[in-house]
């Protein structure tokens, strides 16, 4: 997967985010500005490429992760509903 900096406000992200992946040993490589006008012919500030991305259906994990909760912890999710509040009790 392929991340660019399409702004100089992006580039600092990229870079931290190469950083931290790095950090923790996913496999990702780091593409300057040079690099990447050079080897791919993109005029932009920096760029990650990721390998090994995990890929997930959205509306599926968010549906899972609703039932999970409401079997485990008997929540009920309702749309269109705001939260004010809320009180965290013990276990």
């Amino acid at each position: 997967m392929y991340f660019i900096a399409s702004t100089k406000r992006h580039k600092e992200k990229i870079k931290d985010e190469f950083d931290a992946l790095k950090y923790f040993d996913f496999p990702v490589e780091y593409i300057s500005d040079e690099q990447l006008k050079d080897e791919y012919g993109i005029d932009k500030y920096n760029a990650l490429i990721t390998h090994e991305d995990a890929e997930i259906n959205p509306f599926g994990f968010v549906n899972e992760i609703v039932k999970y909760a409401h079997n485990k912890y008997q929540l009920d999710v309702l749309e269109n509903t705001e939260l004010i509040q809320y009180k965290k009790e013990n276990d």
